[in-house]
């Protein structure tokens, strides 16, 4: 939330959910029941398959913890470019 909020992306605009673990959240993305979600690096490969897009990878946001990244549906993403441009300009 702090990458967040430092980068321009209202914490109030972001509701959190237990969706599970990484393949859980995965899941719930694709099927559109989260809008996005924090997973780890292995769903990276099938992203373009799964339609959902990388919108960050925490080695470039926080370094200690190499193996996460952010993702998105496309849907999303058109719908919140305010905030995808926050996320993206953390990336930086």
């Amino acid at each position: 939330m702090v990458t967040l909020a430092t980068n321009g992306v209202d914490p109030g605009s972001i509701k959190s959910a237990n969706a599970g673990g990484s393949a859980d959240r995965i899941r719930a993305l694709v099927a559109g029941r989260v809008d996005a979600t924090a997973s780890s690096w292995e769903f990276v490969v099938d992203a373009d398959r799964l339609g959902i897009k990388v919108m960050a990878r925490s080695a470039n946001l926080v370094p200690e913890f190499p193996r996460f990244v952010i993702t998105a549906t496309a849907t999303t993403l058109r719908a919140r470019p305010d905030d995808v441009v926050g996320v993206r300009s953390a990336r930086t």
